[in-house]
Parts: C-alpha cells; structure tokens; sequence
C-alpha cells in the first residue's frame, strides 16, 4: 500500500496550490497514466522514480526535480526493491505568459535549471510531512508561493533575456494587479492588501505600478471607481445615495465630492442629460 499524505491550498486568484502531496512507494508499486490541468512539481526525497511521461522514460533519483507541464499523460512507478519518497505539488499560475513558457516541452528535469536553491524549500516540506505537522498553518504559503515563482522564473529565464524578463515581470505584475481593482471596485483598497495578496512587499508593487502606469494605485483605481459611478448614474435607477453606498465610500458628500473633481459636475447633472 502506498503512504500518502496531502494538503490542498487556496492561495489567491493568481496562484492556487492545487494539490501538495508526500507519497512512499514500496517496491514495484505503480500509479497508472494520468494528467491534470495544472503543472506538478515532482522532487524526489529518497530512493528512485521511474516515469514515464509524454511517451518518454526518465529516472528521477534522490534529490532531482522534474517539473511537469498541463496536460500531459504521465505515470510513475518504483521498480527497485528499496521505498522511493517524493514531494509533489500542483500548482496553477494565471498569467498567460508564464503558463505558456512549456508549450513547446512536456516536461523539464531540474539538472537543466538552476535549482540549488529550490532543494532546501522542497527538503523543509518533506520535513513537515515526516513529522504530521503538515496542516495549512504549520507550511508558510508565502515560502511556497516563492518557491513556485522561482521555478517559474528559472524556466521563463530560458527563453526572455535577463534585462527584458525583468520589464516583463514588473508588466505582468501590474496589469495583475489592475485585474484584482477592477474586481473591487466597490470598497477601497488600501496596499497591505496587495502585499498580501501577490506575496510582495507592498512598497515594490505601489513603485513599480507608478513606474508603468505614470500613476499611484490609489489615483487608478479611484478613476475605475469614477467611472463605474458614472455608468451607473447613466444606465441603472440607483439614486446618488445607493449608488455612493454600492461602491463603498463613506458618505455621499465625500462621494459626490470625489465624482466633481473628476467630472466636473455633480453626479446629479449627469442624471439630468
């Protein structure tokens, strides 16, 4: 029978934990062809893996890394006469661009990516496990959403030059988080949130979103909100008063305030167009 052990995270919108799992096989054990949505990370603990994946054999021994992209069919089985340990963690990552750096390989071993510094992170986990103290406030989600991105970056490294990859990253970043404030348009956010939820020191991502955009995150997202109001005076019955509550401000003064210095008319001129 096989040992296994798993945790399921829900991170944010952007990277998800689909699955982490710490598995010991015996002898000749097999777990059939399958494949998944999302891209598995697999590092061997201790013993040896035999996979196959994508129509290819390779072997996995203590201490590498094979990295697994969406969709594609693979199994794994031990055929040694010792246990074979492994760590493995689903991941989802939202932006296109890098779920798109492996279209052209089904898979990537870890001895053609710089990953000496991923082996400790992976080895902490495997400890985690060995002492049931793998419960969701016991891994520090932001050590594993950092692992995840460096893999992530390892792989996109290959293919973008380093000076461009960095403009790439800051861009990404940015228009993820344009995604999350136009999702929010209905209260205010303040950075500590974003901080949180990118995993990223809040003061990087206020400099690098006025870098890109030539504006602070609070003018842009108040200029979403502006603009959401005033479709909402245009298209909807809502009076001033509900429309001012909907979006979160804390008085309609305040609210009607804010809606002329940016139109330069009352919300209830717009009403009467």
């Amino acid at each position: 029978m096989n040992s296994e052990k798993r945790v399921q995270l829900e991170v944010n919108d952007y990277i998800k934990i689909e699955i982490i799992g710490y598995v010991k096989t015996p002898p000749d054990s097999i777990c059939w062809m399958h494949q998944h949505p999302f891209w598995e990370l697999i590092y061997s603990r201790a013993g040896e893996g035999r996979h196959e994946i994508g129509g290819k054999a390779i072997t996995l021994e203590s201490g590498e890394i094979c990295l697994i992209a969406p969709d594609v069919l693979h199994d794994c089985r031990n055929v040694t006469d010792t246990e074979n340990v492994k760590l493995y963690i689903g991941f989802s990552y939202r932006n296109s661009f890098y779920r798109d750096t492996l279209k052209d390989r089904e898979y990537l071993l870890g001895n053609s990516m710089r990953m000496d510094g991923v082996k400790e992170q992976l080895g902490m986990l495997c400890d985690l496990f060995e002492k049931e103290e793998a419960a969701m406030e016991d891994i520090i989600i932001g050590d594993v959403i950092t692992l995840i991105a460096q893999i992530v970056r390892e792989v996109s490294d290959e293919k973008v030059p380093g000076a461009h990859m960095a403009d790439i990253r800051q861009q990404n970043l940015v228009e993820m988080v344009k995604e999350y404030l136009n999702s929010n348009l209905c209260r205010t956010i303040k950075l500590n949130e974003l901080g949180s939820t990118f995993y990223l020191s809040s003061h990087y991502i206020g400099d690098t979103f006025k870098k890109i955009t030539g504006m602070s995150i609070k003018q842009y997202h108040d200029r979403q909100r502006m603009r959401y109001a005033y479709q909402l005076l245009e298209e909807t019955g809502l009076s001033i008063s509900e429309i001012s509550e909907k979006l979160g401000y804390e008085s309609i003064h305040y609210f009607s305030r804010r809606f002329k210095e940016r139109y330069r008319l009352a919300p209830s001129q717009i009403r009467k167009k």
